[in-house]
């Protein structure tokens, strides 16, 4: 499957979260902070230990709880490439600045602060989790409408159409502007489009139709000069 280009805030991300600093997927960690002074104190020592939540050495995000009750939430990105997040809040007497989640771009090898929540009333305990979304590239890319695609296999060569753009099987939603070719295993895919290999998965050897499946795609990423991305999944 072959995925045009788009701003890095268009197209299906990938979601983690992370317990005591290993990478998991569909683990959503509870954290709280307590009124009790003595008890904040230990909690706050602790919290470098398994507060990260890092996926696949590319992001992580780091809590940071203060001692009058604010979180704040910042983005590392560990690579050469723009990587663009979307980080989500659930709290209990805490009040998100600004939108919730909130999407940013982290330039390459850069940490920002994403997200700040305050406490909403000091007389209450609160408590927060959070995860996040992500992938490679700039949600503010201005695509360059003069660039002209290549067809992704060899020149000379001819292969079917299984799915345009705007199927209703499956290219919905944010796959909405992928295509689907019907070609014999072991053919070469050829980059419709000059660029920097950015991402690549290739160890999945699973293949199914249900929901979830796309957990074992193996994939190619792309980063183009205009800062979108070609993405090439089987």
């Amino acid at each position: 499957m072959y995925s045009s280009d788009a701003p890095a805030g268009k197209r299906v991300a990938r979601r983690w979260n992370c317990k005591r600093g290993k990478g998991v997927e569909s683990s959503v960690p509870v954290r709280k902070i307590h009124k009790t002074a003595v008890f904040f104190l230990a909690y706050v020592a602790t919290t470098a230990a398994w507060g990260d939540a890092c996926s696949l050495d590319w992001v992580c995000v780091r809590p940071t709880d203060h001692a009058d009750g604010r979180a704040d939430f910042t983005a590392e990105n560990l690579r050469d490439y723009p990587v663009t997040i979307s980080v989500r809040m659930r709290a209990r007497n805490l009040q998100a600045h600004g939108p919730n989640p909130v999407t940013v771009t982290v330039p390459p090898n850069e940490s920002l602060v994403v997200m700040k929540a305050n406490k909403r009333d000091e007389n209450r305990s609160t408590w927060y989790r959070y995860n996040f979304d992500w992938t490679v590239g700039d949600k503010d890319a201005v695509h360059d409408d003069a660039v002209v695609y290549r067809l992704p296999y060899a020149p000379g060569k001819r292969y079917g159409v299984l799915q345009g753009y705007g199927s209703r099987f499956s290219h919905t939603g944010l796959e909405r502007y992928t295509i689907d070719f019907n070609m014999p295993v072991g053919t070469p895919v050829h980059a419709a489009r000059g660029g920097v290999v950015a991402r690549v998965v290739e160890q999945h050897d699973k293949g199914c139709w249900s929901d979830g499946c796309g957990a074992y795609a193996n994939f190619l990423v792309v980063l183009h000069d205009d800062s979108t991305t070609g993405e090439y999944y089987h």
